[in-house]
This record gives structure tokens, sequence and C-alpha cells, in this order.
């Protein structure tokens, strides 16, 4: 263990209410530092990958609520980069129960959450919106950047997946130069004494005003554009999020008594600015992070956001580097730590002993063919990522370097029909299947009274053609099933309209007045389905699985992958791979595909990294030492997500550069020999077993 950091018992920092409320490994454990800054005291959390960052912020938040009384989860604000984190967090403390006083209280956790949602919290954003305002008042959202395109005359989609529009790249400019303080276009709350630059003397925006006049043409005006986006979003009452977080600057924060940021190091400086606000603002305030986690360069975050915040802040805020990982096995760290060694030393760090680092290569790679969609590898392929969802378990984190090739691994999955979690519009879009699947469980079986066949002779009702099984068979008036309104909906939108008895609108319509004359958890009966489908409906959408060929608008459009026999495929055998356990929505499943990126912060019992950058990250690397180190930690983030296996698959995709080599080609086995020596110079007794390299 690195020394100098101080070790005091769970046990004696949190009240016997809350510990006792803890999990064994919790109670066993410490919070660090103490000596350095106590409970009441201000701290600057650094923390490599499963340290236990977050556990420690929440420990010391329970430490201060336990020696001052009266204090509120409303006197807190709790912020985190993603909202998914911002829940488990509010999740644990409700756990521990860390607050005695939070029954009667009005939205206790509001100010726990991500900062963009925080801020809108204070500000009440957009508060002032109402039913007078124009169509796309309230945030930016596809509509709204459609109706600005088609007033301008400019390029809102390519049609051409994972290509780039002139929409694109101008609101990647655009907003990249507003987190970063750049002098671009008008602000509210910023001075120009507050600015960091221009578009031209900032490298990342002078690289992305090189592809808005790719896309726009050389002689076009980045300045112009600009005053034509801000005029339009003036006029229609329409805002970009960067302007919660700038609104953000000239307001207050309530829960200032304790505040705690965590995930710092992904802030970009227009984040940070208001963070170190709230900082100052606070009684005691706790920032977490790891600057070697820093892998969003591209969004503005950099290793001297975090490190350097102690000398910005008016607070004062003593540095604890938190000692131990207590998820990541000794095999991952080497491995992760020689690729981050390219370009920083790897922090001093007590690993959790020995783990499995498994090396998987393939003779073939998968390709994409913008008609036909993806090449995937054979289900029986070692290297398949439906192999290795059979044969290590759900439990497991997919992640490669880019969205396109996470898509890629997403449609090998599909074949199988594994429901995954993954980022929005990247792979399949699970919880819209989900939706289908269980509205075509619902009314599989229904039938009007002698129905006559449609589908075909020897049709028979009563018979699952797919399992030869007897199903349950009743009629509408008889049938005990009914759907909410929101079923209904995704049914009716999906219905082929030759089938219905009224238009598609006017049934939605229904739908919508019968919620609204009753209440929200009013149900659409069967009955009441029927008079608004024909009599042939029943046999062409009640089939069960056989139903899912039937479904209309399954485009992109319609949030789907756009390759209608994919969607078809993933949802027929996600049918019959999860029979009755087919899970309600995509959180439901341990099973994620993220980017590397996406990746921060998550870990799963197995991780597997999909070796191989592209063209244009290689160019990057090449041309500018900061992308170059901002990959090193990009991959270092990767490598260490896993507790237990960490799986290495090498040349999977055949539109990757993996012959430059970010993942050295020997790494596995020196990993492994690596942490052999780690155990070996241990000097507390028996150390944990030897890890393993598997071919």
């Amino acid at each position: 263990m690195p020394p100098g950091v101080s070790e005091t018992p769970f046990e004696d920092v949190v009240s016997s209410g809350v510990y006792r409320g803890l999990d064994a490994g919790l109670q066993d454990g410490s919070v660090h530092g103490l000596d350095t800054a106590s409970v009441d005291d201000s701290v600057l959390l650094w923390g490599p990958p499963g340290a236990g960052k977050t556990t420690e912020s929440l420990a010391r938040v329970a430490g201060y609520v336990d020696e001052h009384e009266d204090v509120s989860p409303r006197d807190v604000t709790v912020v985190t980069y993603r909202g998914k984190l911002a829940e488990s967090i509010k999740t644990r403390a409700k756990d521990w129960d860390i607050f005695p006083f939070v029954d009667d209280l009005e939205k206790p956790y509001e100010y726990w959450g991500t900062g963009h949602a925080v801020a809108t919290r204070v500000t009440d954003f957009l508060g002032h919106i109402d039913g007078d305002s124009p169509g796309h008042a309230g945030m930016v959202d596809g509509s709204a950047a459609r109706a600005f395109c088609d007033e301008h005359g400019i390029e809102y989609r390519t049609g051409v997946k994972w290509q780039d529009s002139q929409w694109d790249v101008f609101h990647d400019l655009y907003c990249y130069c507003k987190q970063n303080l750049l002098d671009v276009g008008s602000w509210r709350h910023i001075t120009d004494d507050d600015l960091l630059g221009t578009v031209r003397t900032n490298t990342i925006a002078y690289r992305k005003l090189q592809a808005f006049h790719d896309k726009w043409g050389s002689s076009s005006s980045f300045e112009r554009a600009v005053q034509a986006w801000e005029a339009w979003k003036r006029d229609q009452q329409c805002y970009d999020f960067y302007e919660q977080l700038e609104a953000g600057l000239a307001a207050g924060l309530p829960g200032d008594e304790f505040v705690v940021i965590d995930e710092l190091h992904d802030a970009y400086p227009l984040m940070t600015m208001l963070f170190e606000q709230w900082i100052d603002a606070a009684g005691t305030a706790v920032a977490a992070g790891d600057p070697d986690q820093v892998c969003n360069a591209f969004s503005g975050a950099s290793r001297e956001i975090f490190q350097g915040l102690p000398a910005r802040v008016d607070t004062e805020i003593p540095t604890v580097k938190l000692p131990k990982s207590h998820r990541v096995p000794d095999e991952h760290f080497e491995a992760a730590a020689s690729i981050l060694s390219r370009h920083h030393t790897p922090p001093e760090l007590e690993t959790a002993g020995g783990g499995k680092i498994y090396r998987h290569t393939t003779d073939m790679s998968m390709e994409h063919d913008t008609q036909d969609g993806w090449r995937t590898f054979p289900a029986t392929a070692s290297q398949s990522p439906l192999r290795l969802h059979e044969t290590y378990g759900a439990d497991m984190i997919h992640a490669a370097r880019t969205q396109t090739l996470v898509d890629g691994i997403g449609a090998c999955l599909d074949e199988g029909g594994v429901v995954y979690q993954s980022q929005d519009g990247v792979a399949g879009d699970w919880a819209r299947r989900l939706r289908l699947l269980h509205v075509l469980r619902t009314v599989r079986g229904v039938r009007p009274a002698q129905q006559v066949s449609v589908v075909g002779d020897g049709d028979e009702y009563g018979r699952d053609s797919n399992t030869d099984r007897d199903v349950s068979v009743t009629t509408p008036d008889a049938a005990d099933v009914s759907l909410s309104p929101e079923q209904a909906r995704v049914l009716l939108k999906h219905t082929d309209e030759g089938y219905l008895d009224v238009s598609r609108s006017d049934a939605l319509e229904r739908v919508n007045e019968r919620e609204m004359e009753q209440n929200r958890l009013s149900r659409v009966t069967m009955p009441v389905l029927a008079d608004m489908v024909s009599r042939e409906w029943w046999a062409v959408y009640g089939q069960g699985v056989e139903s899912i060929e039937n479904l209309v608008y399954l485009n992109a459009r319609a949030g789907f992958t756009g390759n209608r026999d994919r969607d078809v495929t993933a949802m027929r055998a996600a049918w019959d791979r999860y029979g009755d356990d087919l899970p309600e929505t995509p959180s439901d499943v341990e099973t994620r595909l993220w980017t590397l990126h996406a990746a921060k912060g998550d870990e799963a019992e197995h991780a597997v990294v999909y070796t191989g950058v592209t063209g244009k990250v290689r160019d990057g690397v090449r041309e500018d030492e900061r992308q170059a180190a901002n990959e090193s930690r990009t991959w270092y983030v990767g490598m260490t997500r896993a507790t237990d296996g960490l799986h290495i698959v090498r040349d999977a995709f055949d539109m990757t550069c993996d012959n430059f080599e970010v993942v050295p080609g020997d790494l596995e086995p020196e990993a492994v020999k690596a942490a052999r020596e780690r155990r070996r110079e241990r000097r507390e007794g028996d150390g944990p077993g030897e890890g393993t390299a598997a071919g």
C-alpha cells in the first residue's frame, strides 16, 4: 500500500444504524485520509479504477450527518457525470438509511443527479415555457434541429448510417465551443475574462472546423451559421444543453451544506466552472475522480482540470489518494498499466489479487455492408460475442473503440436473441423491441368466436405452430386480458393499417381519449381493442412469435436498427431464448455493450475488449500527442472493468487498424508475468492465487 494514507474503520465513521445496514464487505472496510481531511473538511479524492471513490464520498456524507443534527438530503448536493450512477448513489443512501429526517420531505433527493439535472432544478430552467410558447420551445431535440435545417436549406441527415451530415458537424463544433468557453456566438453569464480562446486557437475545435468546411464548403462561414442558429433558438425559445449549465452560474445552490462532485475528471471547462462555484459555496465539499481515466478529451476534459482544482478554488481542499482497487485483478491492472505507461506513470496501487486474462483470435473478421448489414462471426466461433455469452455468462461488458464497432457486436448478439443494454442509438434498441414482444405475448391466443383462418389451410388456433403445444384460446369478450394505453399505442403503431377497422390515427386518438377521460391507470380491454381492429387482425397479430413477421414500421425512423431482418430475427430469437422469463426492460439484464468511453465507471464479472482503432483515430494519434495520451487512457479504462475475466478479442473487424498496436501483441503473456511478479513482491502473508492467460 502506498505510504501516508490513513485508514479509519467504517464503524468509527458512520452511525451505528448506518453501520448495521452495511453489507459485510463494507463493515470490514475503511475510510481513507481522515487525518488529512475529516468528514467536516473538504477533500479531493484521487481514486484509481475500483478504488471505491463513490463509496468513500458517501461514507463521508454519512459521517458528517452522524456528527451534525437535522441534516436532510435536501441540504446535500450530489453531482455525477452519468444519470445511472446518480440513481445508484441515491439508492445506496436510502439503503444505508443515512438521513433520519427524510420521510417528511417533498423531493428529498432533488439535488442528487447529473450536473445538468441539478442546474435545471436549481434554476427552474424551463419554468417560463407554457402552452402559448412556440412549437419547438424547450430543449433542442431532433424535431427542432430538423425544423431549423429545413428552414435554412441545411442537410439534416445523410441517409447513410454513421456518415455525418452538415447539421452533425455544425452542432458538434458549436457545442464543443460552448462547453470549452471559446469566443463563439453570444453568452448570457460568461464574460470576456472567462473565455479560454477561439475556434482557431483550440486544436480540437480547429479540427472540427475543418470538418465543418469539408461538409459546408471552404467559403462557408461558421460564424454566420452560429448567428442563424442562435437567432432561431431565441425565436423558438429553444435551448442547447450547455445553456442549463450556464444558467446555473447565475443561481445559488440550495443543498450547500455538503456537496459531492463525483467523476470530476470527466468535466469540461464550462461544467468545471459551475462545479467550482458550487464547491466554494459549500460548507464541506468532496470532489472525486481519477486523472488517469480522463478519456473525454474530445469534449474538453483534461487531467489538468482535475489536478489543478485545489489551486483554482477558494476552498482549502487537500488531496487524498486512495491506495487500493477492490475490483481490478492483478493481471488486468498490469495489462492496463502497460498501455497507460506510454504517456503516464501508472498509479501505485494494491490490486485485488489473481484474475484471468483471455486471448481470442480469429481467421476471419466481421464486415459491414451498407445494404446487407453485418457479416457476423459464426455462433460457434470462440471469439464470437454470442459464444462468449453462452460460455461465460450474462454478467459481461462488451467494449470497443467506436459506436460502429459496438453495433457489430450487437448484430452478433441479436442473431441469438440476447437482450443487452447499450447506448442510445447504438446497436439494437431492446427497449422498443421488448415493448413489442410483451404486447404480442399479452394478446397471444385471443380470437373472435368461430374465426376463419386467414393464414392458410391447417392453421390451428389452439396450437402454437413453433412448439406444437396447446395454447390458451379465448374470445375478446371472455378474455381477462387488457393493455395499458401505452401498450395499445405501441401495438396499433406497428399494425398494418389494412387490419384496422378505423384509420391508425383514429385508433390512437380513441386510446388517448380513453386515457384522458378515465385516468392513467385505465386499461384497454380486448372488447375495446376489438372495436378498432378487423376480425382477421386476431389471426395476424395474436399468434405470438409468428406475429413478429407481420409488424410494420420496424425502421430507423421508429427507433430500430434500420435493418428489418435484423430486428425481426432478434425478436424471434429472444422470444425463444427467454420464454416466460423475457426481460421487461434492458436494465433487467446484465449484458452491456459500450464504447470504451461509455464503459467508464461500469463493472462486470467479465469484460470483453475488442482491439482495433479506425483510420481516423489512428491518424489523430499520429498527429497530436495529446490525442495519443487520451487514447492510452481510453484503453486503460477498458482494461479495468472486470472483476474476474478480461477477454481480449483481436482482429474482430475488417475496418480497424489492428496492426497499429494500441494493444501490444504480447500484452496477455506479459501481463500474466508482471502480475506473478507483483504477487511475489507482496509482503502481506499468503497472497491470492495465481492468475491465468488463456488462448
